[in-house]
């Protein structure tokens, strides 16, 4: 008789456990799922070097993929209409090469040696995100 309580036990437990990862997993896309459903205002690709801005780019008005080369640098970006990618760098670990292509607003690609930064906009008149708020 002891044993068969056990066993209830045991079995709502287990059926607790699974409703509460249900729960946990369902909060979890309740928050991811609006980034993937809300519509991005188009992309800007800024292009900065010694912290002075080079260039920006309107991804959507590109017509065809476009090279860009940074003066004075070896750095190399391919831009398209949906994407900005460091395609090649004279830097030693190739850091900004194997970050990939940067297809959201506030991603970047940061060459240190070489001192560029290519970040992407949400659009021409967007103003960066903040980080945080200090009192």
């Amino acid at each position: 008789m002891n044993d068969v309580n056990t066993k209830t036990k045991r079995r709502l437990l287990a059926r607790r456990d699974i409703l509460l990862v249900i729960v946990l997993l369902l909060v979890a896309l309740a928050f991811l799922l609006p980034r993937f459903w809300t519509k991005q205002d188009s992309l800007c690709a800024v292009i900065e070097h010694n912290g002075t801005m080079v260039d920006t780019i309107r991804l959507d008005e590109l017509e065809e993929p476009v090279t860009f080369y940074v003066e004075n640098t070896r750095v190399e970006v391919m831009l398209d209409q949906i994407s900005a990618t460091v395609t090649a760098s004279d830097c030693a670990d190739q850091t900004c090469v194997r970050t990939g292509r940067l297809t959201r607003a506030g991603e970047a690609a940061i060459c240190l040696p070489n001192r560029v930064v290519v970040r992407l906009t949400g659009g021409a008149d967007s103003e960066p995100a903040l980080d945080g708020i200090t009192g």
